[in-house]
């Protein structure tokens, strides 16, 4: 390898490492979760827990070069749930993330779970009902009147068990 190969190939690195100088670096869910040190846990907002709506919310999040979480964008997730998320992630803290010895900023994603303390019977009859309601649909979409008519009968059998302030999300 000749001089002018090592200065090409040395400025070449400079010059990328160069570009990204400013940015944030983007860092996977588990890693961004090892550098926790303060985790606020969402409070369920009363409007979803009282129709025993649950869910997950992502939201992407930058965080600083000190750990602050400096801004929050909803990915997705039910609007009755959302605020209750974006309200805890902004409470969370983290230790800086160290690139090429550096304190760098940087952006994730973040799976937000919201759950209600609900019995084993309960849970396993609202996933029976949502199955046969997506049943039902995808029948009626692809034409088939008869297997719709069929699984959204069952559905709403089923649907007579459920608590009457059950939300299907």
């Amino acid at each position: 390898m000749n001089l002018i190969s090592v200065v090409v190939g040395l400025t070449l690195v400079a010059t990328s490492v160069q570009q990204n100088v400013g940015e944030p670096a983007s860092v996977q869910e588990q890693l961004a979760l090892n550098l926790v040190i303060k985790k606020v846990p969402p409070t369920y907002p009363q409007q979803a827990k009282a129709v025993r709506l649950e869910g997950t919310v992502t939201v992407r999040i930058l965080v600083t070069a000190k750990g602050i979480v400096d801004q929050v964008e909803v990915v997705s997730g039910h609007p009755l749930l959302v605020q209750g998320a974006i309200d805890a992630v902004r409470q969370w803290k983290f230790k800086p993330y160290v690139e090429y010895g550096h304190a760098t900023p940087f952006t994730t994603e973040l799976q937000i779970p919201f759950t209600l303390d609900i019995p084993k019977e309960e849970r396993e009859l609202r996933e029976e009902f949502k199955r046969l309601v997506l049943e039902g649909q995808n029948a009626l979409k692809t034409g088939d009147t008869i297997g719709a008519e069929k699984s959204l009968r069952q559905a709403v059998a089923l649907g007579e068990k459920l608590p009457d302030d059950y939300y299907l999300d």
